[in-house]
């Protein structure tokens, strides 16, 4: 999932770099219905863009979806240091707190709140953020809402050094509240990023997609880590949100940093054009006394399409990927962090079974495959758009879903355990991750292709909200499993 919330923001943000506001973008949409020409302001574009030199600006955007992204991942990968922190103080049995037998009710539950408390937010503040584009600058928005994660991280990282075994329940109820506003902020982040990156060329969008991919990949291989080296698991918690701090603190640098490089500039301050529209006027003129091309357009604009008139072309892009991000967040992390090894439970378990297995099984898997199934769908791009197989093989991720649920899940009070063995639920996840993966970057990526001409950004922010909407639900839906189980 780590992934799974990258694309939700692309096409929400389209401010300047350095501008304090929207207020000089035209709105097309205003006009009446039939055709009717309106003249674009003349831009004045170099005749040669700056090239990003040692990829600077590139890798700042790497970075930026990274820090993004990297809150969710790590906290979501340090189960041990909340399962700890949240243990019963009064079993004096030292193996006790990370046996699932003896878990509290804090420890049950956290995983679902965990997510809850991620997603929601996430759709909030994504539906704030779009809206408060045309009267708050994109970098006031990023600062403020980089500003808060590193504040609540600093608030989480002095917690890992406090004994709250007195107050567990406020430790809980605090831990919560800081997942909250550290998910606002960084959806409020990853909408700035993703519009900021669409004013670059294409591959400055996928350096974001693949910072954010990067960094679930690198919390859950960190999992992996920390369990190797045998790390107590508040200092494995101290040093999960440490790197996390770091890689965010500097994330907002590099975008402070942005407005100094001269390639950065030149793309964040050129006025953004209509996608499609049909040009009926074109002219270009060289100036004589500068090196600047004007550029004047007329471009006649044909029916502004209603919210309505475009949600019903996205019909199948906008469910599916609704309906792949709702399945992959009922199951993910809440319940297959919660499998257990066939042989776990026994007096002396192996390293496998008591250490390696739910680290490996779990995030590892989750976030290779689903990295992987990303990286297939530019290439392979099967099923075409409007293809109803596509809805089709959506439908069917739904199958491994029981295949879950009657895996050694534990603490269960309801179904039976009818697949016990190892194997079962790891290639589960893989088929579960590559196809959340590879499915949900085909619906992003044929959604706006469904609408045309100017209805192109509408049709991309639907689109978004729509995946938000699925992981909120999702997240919801964990809850209810949960309780299944």
């Amino acid at each position: 999932m780590d992934s799974l919330r990258n694309e939700s923001d692309a096409g929400s943000e389209s401010d300047p770099l350095l501008e304090s506001d929207k207020s000089d973008s035209e709105n097309h949409e205003n006009g009446p219905k039939d055709s009717v020409t309106s003249s674009l302001e003349t831009t004045r574009v170099p005749e040669k863009a700056p090239v990003d030199r040692w990829n600077v600006v590139y890798l700042i955007f790497y970075l930026m979806g990274i820090g993004s992204l990297l809150p969710w991942n790590f906290f979501s990968n340090a189960k041990m240091y909340f399962l700890y922190k949240l243990r019963n103080i009064s079993d004096t049995n030292p193996h006790h707190w990370n046996n699932t037998k003896h878990y509290t009710d804090l420890q049950v539950m956290f995983e679902s709140y965990l997510t809850l408390a991620a997603m929601l937010p996430n759709v909030l503040f994504m539906f704030l953020n779009t809206a408060a584009t045309k009267y708050i600058s994109l970098r006031v928005r990023i600062v403020v809402a980089t500003s808060a994660m590193i504040l609540m991280f600093i608030l989480t990282i002095i917690l890992t050094k406090v004994n709250t075994d007195e107050w567990q329940h406020l430790f809980f109820i605090i831990t919560i509240v800081s997942i909250i506003i550290m998910n606002a902020g960084s959806a409020v982040l990853q909408g700035g990023v993703f519009g900021l990156s669409g004013m670059f060329p294409e591959k400055y969008s996928q350096s974001v997609m693949g910072g954010m991919g990067l960094g679930g990949l690198t919390a859950a291989v960190a999992s992996v880590i920390t369990v190797a080296i045998g790390s107590d698991p508040i200092e494995s918690g101290f040093g999960y949100f440490i790197t996390a701090e770091i890689v965010v603190i500097a994330a907002l640098i590099g975008f402070l940093c942005l407005p100094c490089n001269k390639f950065a500039r030149y793309y964040s301050e050129m006025k953004p054009r209509p996608r499609s529209p049909s040009i009926n006027y074109f002219e270009q003129r060289v100036d004589a006394d500068e090196s600047a091309v004007d550029i004047s357009m007329e471009i006649s604009y044909g029916e502004s399409g209603s919210l309505w008139r475009v949600f019903k072309k996205l019909k199948l892009p906008g469910f599916c990927v609704f309906f792949s991000f709702t399945l992959t967040l009922s199951c993910y992390p809440a319940i297959n962090s919660a499998i257990q090894a066939q042989y776990s439970d026994v007096k002396h378990p192996s390293v496998w079974a008591g250490m390696y297995f739910m680290p490996v099984s779990c995030f590892l898997a989750f976030n290779t495959f689903d990295l992987l199934g990303r990286t297939l769908a530019g290439p392979l791009q099967f099923p075409r758009q409007g293809s109803p197989i596509m809805l089709l093989l959506c439908l069917m991720r739904v199958l491994i879903v029981p295949i879950f649920l009657f895996c050694n899940v534990q603490p269960r009070h309801n179904l039976p355990v009818i697949f016990h063995q190892d194997w079962i639920p790891i290639v589960s996840m893989a088929v579960f991750a590559i196809s959340n993966g590879y499915l949900g970057t085909l619906c992003m990526m044929y959604g706006p292709q469904a609408a045309s001409g100017e209805n192109l950004e509408l049709a991309g922010a639907m689109m978004s909200f729509l995946l938000s909407l699925g992981l909120g639900v999702g997240a919801v839906c964990s809850l209810l499993l949960v309780k299944l189980v």
